[in-house]
């Protein structure tokens, strides 16, 4: 009986080997995740064998199982013959002494038994292996994202130290990766146009009725009219919401602040109602911007993952003669293109970037200082987040004092009146 067990003992192993069946305890550790990714791969091709693997495994069960059948089939044979008595059987004396043996019957009918427990256990254990070898895998797939991730983050983390924070603070680091490294949007095809012209030019527009501008101020303050226009682009996997904020300086002059105002508005082609702009206005002072000396704007918009949205606006400010406007960016910018038409005589102007690098003028102009006309410049460099430029204006000849009491608005001249009024120009 002894031999017997061994055999069975030897079968199952066998059969389990040839199985290559092995428990989830057993299953190797690894020590880092590129030997955890490499098991893994190994795991998945097993697993997305073709079905005519699996079929062949079924078919070996099968076998197996047409054995053990086979095996019981003939120790009951044997035992059958054994129960004949010897003179009413056919065999001759030496084979029946054979089938008369009890160890050949015990024999077959272990073998059998052996057989059918193997199959049984790899039907049944193996299956439940397999669920738990992919409960396994799953997990073992997560951390190794989970460690990728973390691995990931730390390589960052010794780039940054290891090069960055020999020379810059870390409050300066921290920073930069907030404002640039974890930025979802940024600004392409980023351009500035700003016309300076006399204030006499408003004409009539955004004021009271009957009201104009007195030429008698065209010494003392300016018009300015800024278009700004360029394409922000979401570089996220998901679709997001883009605030798009507007902060217009408003004159301490109090009739002249309806004029500082936008004039005009386009997103993403389509051009903005007086009722869109207006509800942007509303949303801005719900928001809480303070809007004490800035009328400020706040325009909502959808930008697909990997898409951008085209941005114009154009509004006008009212500037005093030797005066400045300065523009800051929200977002990195790749690109940025200046253009200035200076329609005032009496005023000399310049531009001082705040950037890394430098605003060349296009057309290779070694002046720095310009007066009346029309110049174009473009950045070297992308702009940073709080970069920017810084258009100033001054008068070379001095403005005119027309004193506080003076009124800034006049009537316009009604028809037959002959009473002398100040020189008005119409635009």
């Amino acid at each position: 009986m002894c031999v017997l067990q061994f055999l069975k003992i030897f079968l199952i192993a066998s059969i389990m080997d040839d199985k290559k069946f092995h428990s989830i305890e057993n299953a190797p550790s690894f020590g880092d995740s590129r030997r955890l990714l490499e098991a893994l791969l190994e795991e998945q091709q097993e697993k997305t064998k073709s079905g005519s693997e699996k079929a062949l495994k079924k078919f070996k069960v099968a076998k197996i199982l047409t054995f053990s059948v086979a095996f019981i089939c003939i120790s009951i044979f044997i035992e059958l013959v054994a129960k004949i008595p010897q003179e009413d059987s056919f065999f001759g004396n030496p084979a029946f002494f054979l089938f008369k043996s009890e160890f050949w019957a015990s024999l077959t009918k272990e073998i059998g038994f052996a057989t059918l427990i193997a199959a049984t256990i790899i039907y049944f254990v193996e299956a439940r292996h397999r669920t738990d070898t992919n409960v396994s895998h799953d997990a073992a797939l997560l951390t190794l994202i989970e460690t990728a991730q973390s691995s990931s983050e730390m390589v960052r983390q010794d780039v940054f130290d290891s090069v960055l924070r020999r020379q810059i603070p870390d409050k300066v680091l921290d920073h930069i990766l907030d404002s640039i490294f974890s930025t979802r949007f940024s600004r392409r095809d980023m351009k500035l146009q700003y016309e300076l012209s006399p204030l006499s030019a408003l004409g009539s527009a955004h004021l009271p009725e009957g009201k104009t501008i007195s030429n008698k101020f065209d010494s003392t303050y300016i018009k300015l009219v800024t278009t700004m226009s360029y394409s922000i682009v979401n570089h996220t996997d998901v679709d997001l919401v883009c605030p798009i904020d507007l902060m217009i300086p408003v004159t301490n002059i109090n009739d002249l602040k309806p004029v500082c105002r936008i004039n005009s508005g386009m997103l993403d082609g389509d051009l903005l109602s007086d009722d869109e702009i207006s509800d942007a206005f509303k949303r801005a002072q719900t928001a809480g911007v303070d809007v004490a000396s800035h009328r400020a704007y706040q325009f909502v918009r959808n930008v697909e993952r990997k898409s951008e949205l085209r941005v114009r606006f154009e509004f006008t400010l009212i500037k005093e003669f030797s005066d400045n406007e300065l523009w800051t960016s929200l977002y990195p910018s790749e690109d940025l293109e200046v253009v200035v038409n200076n329609l005032v005589d009496g005023i000399e102007w310049s531009i001082d970037d705040l950037l890394h690098g430098s605003l060349k003028e296009i057309l290779g102009s070694p002046d720095k200082i310009f007066g009346r006309g029309s110049h174009s410049f473009v950045s070297d460099v992308a702009v940073l987040p709080h970069q920017g430029i810084n258009l100033w204006w001054r008068s070379n000849t001095g403005a005119a004092n027309v004193g506080k009491s003076a009124e800034i608005l006049v009537d316009v001249k009604p028809a037959g009146r002959k009473k002398a009024e100040p020189k008005i120009r119409h635009v």
